[in-house]
């Protein structure tokens, strides 16, 4: 088996995974917070985008234009969920902005041919960046209240989950633009340890679904509330 074969096989999985926080945060979708209800919004997108480019890829069919395309919708969502779990005015604002200037930055790169590359050398990476700031700016928030259980809060979880997930791809695509006419080999791999990362994030976004499953109001609770 080759590095191709594995990464293909990797992305598959990947596939599957990423279903599975679609699947836990539907529970009681609509008693949840608006801060989860955006970060499954953006899970439900994100599946459809690999399931798409799953089926686009094995038609044999070039997929870098279609994701190019879909790079502002995924920045829009995951900025927006951000700014819901962070709960600051600040960080609101600072995400608006930010996706306004993608946005912007987004439209010129595109013009400028960025999709006809295989691999993006500047807006998939900026994107990556914007997340792992703003991920980053989550985690140290929740640390610094010293959570009494840190695997048990769920906006920490969902922090490490965007940082774990998006981070790498911020070195990992302009490295492999420049390296994979001369080291195919090695971008394969790089990508095969990314593909496990985003899996691995995955799961954590489906923990902090977990942990934030609404519990349904009893009977006694109802009338003592009257």
């Amino acid at each position: 088996m080759n590095l191709l074969s594995v990464l293909q096989d990797s992305a598959r999985v990947g596939l599957f995974a990423s279903a599975l926080p679609v699947v836990v945060g539907l529970i009681r979708i609509t008693a949840r917070t608006p801060a989860f209800q955006y970060l499954w919004f953006w899970m439900v997108f994100g599946f459809a985008l690999n399931f798409a480019m799953m089926g686009l890829a094995d038609s044999g069919l070039r997929t870098a234009t279609i994701t190019q395309l879909t790079y502002p919708v995924f920045a829009g969502l995951g900025l927006l969920t951000v700014s819901r779990l962070f709960d600051a005015r600040v960080v609101r604002r600072w995400c608006l902005v930010g996706g306004i200037g993608y946005f912007i930055f987004w439209g010129w790169r595109f013009l400028n041919r960025e999709a006809s590359a295989d691999f993006s050398l500047y807006t998939g990476p900026v994107l990556w960046m914007m997340l792992t700031i703003a991920a980053s700016a989550t985690i140290g928030s929740r640390l610094s209240r010293a959570p009494s259980h840190i695997l048990r809060d769920p906006v920490l979880i969902a922090g490490l989950a965007i940082l774990v997930s998006y981070a790498p791809g911020a070195a990992i695509e302009p490295v492999s633009a420049a390296l994979y006419n001369s080291h195919r080999e090695l971008t394969l791999a790089l990508w095969i340890g990314r593909t496990w990362l985003v899996i691995f994030g995955y799961l954590l976004f489906s923990l902090a679904f977990y942990w934030t499953i609404p519990h349904r109001c009893s009977l006694g609770s109802l009338s003592s509330a009257a």
